[in-house]
This record gives structure tokens, C-alpha cells and sequence, in this order.
């Protein structure tokens, strides 16, 4: 059922009608809830380590995306590394959701993200713009404003991208 709900984004309808039909197993959406429950008690505490590593970590990248759930809009927020990912849904994509949920900001964190005013509130060690929202913001201001700077800016990215991947650490 935790798997049906979260990875194929099941219905409790769906589910229980796949039960009914496939595994001749006769199971209301209330119990399929009452299951779902009962995961989400197991899962709280990783749920909130991940969480405090989030906070904890040195680099992460942050994004919001809009969804409907339960047919009303609200977003998925994620904040990751390559180590840990945490997800909180909202039914708000300001800062009042970082907020809530980082109540001291993430001061040990360099933020790598999109230009959304929200994520710039939080307080951190350091923001830095995600470089494929920058390479597309700079082929937008050459169509905008038709300046060779953007597209050379542009380029000069790319070079710095290309060399970072055929460096290899000492």
C-alpha cells in the first residue's frame, strides 16, 4: 500500500478496486488510510533525520514545485545533496515555508537555487545561483536585449563546466 501510494501515486480508490479485483481481497479507502498511517508513524523518525542532515549539511541545492493534491495547488519543496534528499509539501511557496521549517535558516549551507525571492530570505552561509537557470536567464537576455555579453558570458560557463570535468582533484 506505501508503495502504491507514494512511487505510483495510487489513488486510495484505485487501490482498493486493485484489491478487490486483482488479489480478491476486500479492503476500504478508511483502511487503506489506517495502513498509510501506520507507515508514515514508522517513517517519521528518518523522515526527521533527514531533515536535521539537511540542516546540518555544508551544500545543498533547493527548488519548489507546484502539484495538486487533493485537487488543491501546493508545492513540493526539496532541499538536496548528493547524500540526502528531504520533500515538505506546502500550500505555500514563500518563505513563510522555509521559514516553518528552518526555523534558524540553514547557516552552514551554500544554497544553490533558482532566483526565487523565497529561497534568497533564508538565511545561509552563502547563495549561488543554479547554473542552468543562469545559462538560461543568459540566453533570455541576449533574445531580450540582443548583447554579445550574454552569449560570451554564455560560452565562458560552458568552458569553465567543460574544464572542472577534465580536472581531476589532486
Amino acid at each position: 500500500i506505501a508503495y502504491m501510494h507514494t512511487r505510483q501515486f495510487m489513488p486510495y480508490d484505485r487501490m482498493r478496486e486493485f484489491f478487490e479485483c486483482v488479489m480478491n481481497l476486500e479492503i476500504s479507502t478508511g483502511g487503506i488510510n489506517h495502513i498509510l498511517q501506520r507507515f508514515v508513524k514508522k517513517c517519521k523518525p528518518t523522515y526527521d533525520a533527514l531533515k536535521d542532515r539537511v540542516e546540518a549539511a555544508s551544500n545543498l541545492g533547493c527548488d519548489e514545485t507546484g502539484a495538486k493534491v487533493n485537487k488543491e495547488k501546493g508545492w513540493f519543496w526539496t532541499w538536496q545533496n548528493k547524500f540526502f534528499t528531504y520533500i515538505a509539501f506546502s500550500s505555500n511557496r514563500g518563505f513563510d515555508t522555509i521559514e516553518s521549517l528552518f526555523k534558524n535558516g540553514l547557516l552552514q549551507a551554500i544554497l544553490n537555487h533558482d532566483c526565487w525571492a523565497a529561497q534568497f530570505k533564508c538565511k545561509a552561509k552563502g547563495h549561488q545561483v543554479c547554473t542552468s537557470h543562469l545559462l538560461r536567464d543568459l540566453v533570455y537576455l541576449f533574445e531580450l536585449y540582443n548583447n554579445d555579453w550574454a552569449i560570451k558570458f554564455k560560452e565562458l560557463i560552458k568552458q569553465a563546466i567543460e574544464l572542472k570535468n577534465i580536472l581531476k582533484p589532486s
